[in-house]
């Protein structure tokens, strides 16, 4: 079964590394999947002036944070490891707090409790 790198963008500043990571990801030939919060999707299009949809020209796959059933919240999934860029410090306390609200902390979760890169 092929590994999958799982790459989390919330509201915080900094879309701009977010953009570049999945580009180099891509680059690498790794397979990646992308979760977005709301906030995101808005910091995204106002910090690089490009459509969100435009991740999928780098990501095989991009899920909504409202997608709670979605793959990334199981422990079966295929991921190797998660980052999140930016990671605003609400979704870093949720993550602390174990008070996962949304498909992108509860992802997060996961790899802690699976014990993978996070």
């Amino acid at each position: 079964m092929e590994k999958k790198f799982l790459v989390g963008i919330t509201g915080a500043s900094g879309s701009i590394y977010a953009y570049y990571l999945l580009k180099e990801l891509k680059e690498l030939k790794i397979p990646t999947e992308v979760i977005i919060t709301k906030a995101g999707k808005k910091v995204w299009n106002y910090e690089l002036e490009k459509p969100v949809e435009d991740i999928l020209n780098f990501a095989d796959k991009l899920y909504k944070e409202e997608e709670i059933s979605a793959p990334p919240a199981s422990g079966s999934a295929p991921y190797c490891g998660m980052v999140i860029i930016p990671c605003s410090m609400g979704t870093l306390s949720a993550i602390a707090q174990g008070s996962a609200r949304n498909l992108l902390q509860r992802a997060a979760d996961v790899m802690l409790k699976e014990r993978k890169p996070l």
